[in-house]
């Protein structure tokens, strides 16, 4: 299948003729884009189609380091938010526990048992609670901090990527400038054209 400088396939449309100043005719088959006119598709079949080099992005590998490094920074996110998760869930489980032994308390005070032995019974669970607590809450600001940074990191790289898209953007409108501009001369240099039907050779 016949492609375009760009990849693009083309579809078959017909017969062209060149007539020269001798009045000799050079017939010459053009390919359009499936949908529009050959005038505004059509490039010959010359040296120039297969020397028309295809679209580059000049910091694409650049653009595929970044993509690369998004890809990780986005996992670690991931993984400090899940840290941070199991963090906060042990937190809730310990509050819960303080709960219930301040209700164990109250019904121990209540049914008239020694008050002195409920009271330093239960006291010792409060405090083993308290530290948990003090040490897990340290270790969940730092657990924050981490993820704030991770945050931090995937939005520079997410706007570089961005900025990287933008100058591909105008890059490939520049390209396809150059190629409609080399179309243009092209057909520039055709003096007379006639569209011949290829049923003539059926």
């Amino acid at each position: 299948m016949r492609k375009n400088a760009a990849g693009i396939p083309l579809v078959f449309q017909g017969i062209l003729t060149k007539t020269d100043g001798k009045r000799r005719c050079k017939r010459v088959k053009f390919w359009a884009l499936q949908g529009t006119s050959f005038l505004q598709s059509w490039r010959p079949n010359s040296g120039n189609r297969k020397n028309m080099k295809k679209f580059k992005f000049t910091l694409q590998p650049v653009f595929n380091y970044k993509q690369t490094v998004e890809k990780l920074q986005k996992a670690e996110l991931r993984k400090a938010r899940q840290a941070l998760k199991e963090l906060q869930d042990e937190e809730r489980r310990l509050e819960l526990a303080y709960a219930d032994n301040e209700r164990s308390l109250e019904r121990a005070l209540g049914e008239n048992t020694d008050v002195a032995s409920a009271l330093t019974e239960h006291d010792v669970y409060f405090r083993f609670l308290r530290d948990a607590l003090k040490k897990l809450r340290e270790r969940i600001e730092k657990a924050i901090e981490v993820v704030l940074k991770c945050q931090e990191r995937l939005i520079v790289t997410m706007k570089e990527i961005k900025t990287y898209k933008k100058l591909r953007d105008e890059q490939y409108q520049e390209y396809l400038k150059e190629v409609q501009a080399e179309d243009d001369k092209e057909m520039g240099d055709l003096v007379s054209f006639n569209v011949i039907s290829e049923e003539i050779y059926q």
